[in-house]
């Protein structure tokens, strides 16, 4: 049996608390169950978690990070360089020391370090403000991209109309008639866009972005300055388009590695539905997608906080249930926070099911209360339901609770908690 989860278990069972494990006998264990580096880096949290420490442990936290990432990129071919920056990032690792970090992993030829550069997020947001408009518009890359939209704008009497808007003639209706002959290329740059749909905003709202742009537009050409209108409104429409999506879009920041995923998550999710002609289950993403199921619900977690469905979606398989009827609004009790208890509840079992065993589980539900239960137990009551002494149930919840303690399951956590002024 191979995979992060099987070596997980061999850890747990064979490896004592607060021990030594020496660095060979780790990267020997990564290669016999066949783990990629993200896995390999959850099952060194785990190692962290028991207390157990490589042979090449330093006092110096950093370096202690180091060496994780020295053993975990044994036998690895290529990484990404987002990929090392994440982990030294989620172990709070100060960012004076990645240079050194760097220079020590490439020092040693362990891996092809990938250069990849990633935007910030919405990297299709373009920093107009500091764009020289008559250089921007005379450019020979805005010329041809503006040869894709020749016949789509109806040109001929562009300047008849603006020229009466300018000068105070039936404004309205040169308004009006600019805006239906300019239509298409208002529909046309708003569908670049289509991909950024989501339940709060949809294709309407886009092109209405995109349709401030061209008032804006309107408002500001200068006939004498001798461009064609559609040209100068080009620039316009994708400004207000790009500013309307920047501000009305997620509220949670998504690092565009982690869009990539959603959206190829997103993709491979909606044709194995297909093909199955069912809903799929996390096993079968993480077996296409090749990452681990805690990977899959990560990025659903992130789909979900960043973007929180209608109320009206189906909340169970046979879809007779929706969410709206699960989080009814009773004793004034907001529906926003009612949706987040639920989440949370759901996410806390997610994560005692998947880091836990089954009887570390139960010890919590039953120590802290959770699941539904009211009443906290004591270490005696719960020792006499599986039979053992109150000691060994101390060990077992301060076992479980240290599995806990990890920077991941920590960041999932801190996703609820903050403050309400």
């Amino acid at each position: 049996m191979k995979g992060k989860n099987a070596l997980i278990e061999y850890i747990n069972n064979n490896i004592r608390f607060g021990s030594v494990l020496d660095d060979k006998r780790l990267i020997q264990l990564y290669r016999e169950y066949s783990l990629n580096f993200s896995e390999k880096i959850e099952v060194f949290n785990e190692l962290n978690s028991l207390d157990i420490k490589l042979n090449s442990y330093s006092k110096h936290y950093h370096l202690n990070v180091l060496n994780t990432l020295i053993v975990c990129l044994e036998n690895e071919k290529e990484i990404h360089k987002y990929q090392i920056e994440e982990v030294l990032e989620k172990n709070n690792v100060y960012s004076q020391y990645y240079e050194e970090i760097f220079k020590e992993i490439d020092k040693r030829n362990l891996v092809k370090i990938i250069e990849t550069e990633y935007k910030d997020e919405f990297d299709f947001l373009e920093d107009f403000n500091d764009i020289d408009l008559d250089e921007f518009l005379s450019s020979e890359n805005l010329t041809s991209e503006l040869k894709k939209y020749e016949d789509i704008v109806d040109k001929s009497f562009n300047i008849d109309y603006l020229t009466s808007y300018k000068e105070g003639i039936d404004q309205e209706s040169a308004v009006e008639n600019l805006i239906i002959a300019n239509r298409g290329l208002v529909k046309k740059i708003a569908k670049q866009y289509s991909g950024l749909v989501t339940t709060s905003l949809d294709k309407d709202d886009i092109e209405q972005f995109a349709l401030e742009g061209l008032l804006e537009a309107i408002k500001r050409f200068e006939v004498a300055k001798g461009y064609q209108f559609s040209t100068y409104a080009y620039w316009w429409l994708r400004q207000a388009t790009s500013r309307g999506i920047y501000e009305t879009a997620d509220m949670i920041r998504i690092p565009i590695h982690m869009r990539e995923r959603i959206n190829k998550l997103q993709k491979i999710e909606k044709e194995l539905s297909v093909y199955l002609g069912r809903d799929v289950t996390n096993f079968e993403l993480s077996n296409e997608m090749d990452i681990s199921e805690d990977e899959i619900r990560k990025i659903k977690f992130l789909i979900f906080q960043s973007n929180i469905p209608s109320l009206d979606i189906s909340v169970n398989e046979d879809g007779d249930t929706s969410l709206v009827e699960m989080i009814e609004d009773t004793d004034g009790e907001l529906v926003e926070e009612r949706v987040i208890e639920n989440s949370l509840i759901n996410d806390i079992n997610n994560l005692l099911t998947n880091n836990l065993t089954k009887r570390e589980k139960e010890v919590l539900i039953y120590r802290f209360g959770l699941e539904g239960r009211q009443e906290k137990m004591t270490l005696e009551e719960i020792g006499k339901i599986f039979s053992v002494t109150r000691e060994r149930i101390r060990q077992i919840e301060a076992k479980a609770l240290r599995k806990l303690r990890t920077p991941k399951l920590k960041k999932i956590l801190e996703e609820y908690f903050y403050e309400t002024n």
